[in-house]
């Protein structure tokens, strides 16, 4: 799973916390000890599905990098930003009137681009952790946080070894 922990609790920043996960976890390609492919579907407390993939046997240049949100009335795509790079970009497109056309005859729209200041995350995490430490406060990512994450992850392995849906403990 590895950077797909971290897809994961971006996708609960919008949609809330994971409820129920399904995953296939495989070593495909490399002789990893651990899986260089992961798939999780995952069911959130909002009721939405959310999908991450997460492969380590994708050349870097070869591998969009890609965040892709729908919802009813529009999407957000967002491109080169996740990982350790400050950068990327993110485009947002709106239209909840024409609603949804079987024919499937669709004009893409013009996104709007959002600019936002580019960051690396990590490091910004890593600042706040030591800004926490000096100002005797709980950081922005605690604990607690660290501790659900892990247990998104605990019930991803157990789906995968089950070949079945599990719930977040």
């Amino acid at each position: 799973m590895d950077m797909g922990g971290h897809c994961i609790d971006l996708l609960e920043t919008f949609l809330g916390r994971v409820r129920r996960v399904a995953c296939f976890a495989r070593n495909l390609v490399h002789p990893y000890k651990s899986e260089d492919t992961a798939t999780v579907m995952a069911e959130f407390d909002s009721g939405a599905i959310g999908f991450v993939d997460s492969c380590f046997n994708i050349p870097d240049r070869a591998s969009l990098n890609r965040l892709e949100l729908y919802g009813s009335a529009g999407s957000i795509l967002a491109e080169g930003t996740i990982g350790q790079g400050a950068g990327g970009t993110m485009t947002v497109r709106t239209d909840s009137q024409s609603g949804y056309q079987a024919g499937q005859a669709r004009r893409l729209t013009e996104g709007v681009p959002v600019e936002a200041p580019a960051v690396n995350l990590y490091r910004a995490q890593i600042e706040d952790v030591n800004a926490a430490i000096r100002e005797d406060r709980e950081p922005a990512c605690n604990g607690e946080a660290g501790l659900w994450s892990q247990k998104v992850l605990a019930a991803c392995y157990a789906a995968s070894k089950a070949g079945s849906a599990m719930p977040v403990a």
